[in-house]
């Protein structure tokens, strides 16, 4: 990026050394009038063109360090999303309070991992439903609620719920716990209401709930 078009009122900062960091050598210190400035990646440094004796402006500087905090937060999420899959909700949170990166930028990073189909909520709502479903055998009212919880759109979640729920499937996982639940409560004169309570928080609607204590009791 030359300064060649530069007035003199308009340089504020000369680039006096740009080093390898000692334990990071793929980072890159730079510093300006003889003080060290910022660090970036051997990737910013490239792009900007930034050589020693440059002069750079105040607009110039923020672009740059701008331009890394992008960076490094693609990597962070990157690196969250490799974990497993997480909805976009998830991903500003994460950014946002536990890296503590400014929400212009974390909202810049969510863009970017959508555009490259990274994140999908569409696809995290869809297998979310599955393994609740599966793996955790709740209910279709708590499984709702955790979505919402998530920052999934409503009309996602009631889309998913109509091709992937049926009644007859809720009906049946509601038996199968209500089963193991019901053996824990044999000689409990409250089996009933305790049964009832149980399979509601697990998310069952009062209507399922009421066929399968007919059921099991």
């Amino acid at each position: 990026m030359s300064s060649d078009f530069l007035s003199e009122a308009e340089i504020l900062k000369v680039v006096t050394k740009i080093e390898s960091q000692k334990k990071k050598s793929a980072r890159i210190n730079i510093y300006l009038d003889n003080e060290f400035a910022f660090g970036i990646s051997a990737e910013t440094l490239n792009l900007f063109r930034i050589c020693v004796g440059q002069q750079l402006t105040e607009k110039q500087i923020n672009m740059i360090q701008q331009h890394e905090l992008f960076e490094q937060a693609k990597e962070a999420a990157i690196r969250y999303l490799g974990l497993r899959i997480r909805s976009q909700r998830e991903l500003e949170l994460y950014l946002t309070r536990r890296q503590k990166y400014p929400l212009m930028v974390a909202s810049r990073v969510i863009k970017y991992c959508t555009e490259r189909g990274y994140l999908d909520d569409k696809v995290f709502c869809e297998t979310f439903i599955r393994d609740q479903l599966e793996l955790n055998h709740n209910g279709i009212r708590k499984i709702r609620q955790a979505l919402v919880a998530k920052g999934i759109d409503r009309e996602v979640i009631d889309e998913a719920i109509k091709n992937l729920v049926k009644d007859e499937d809720q009906l049946k996982a509601a038996w199968i716990i209500g089963q193991k639940k019901a053996s824990t409560l044999k000689n409990d004169p409250k089996r009933r209401d305790k049964l009832y309570r149980y399979l509601i928080q697990k998310g069952y609607k009062p209507d399922v709930v009421i066929k399968v204590l007919q059921k099991i009791l």
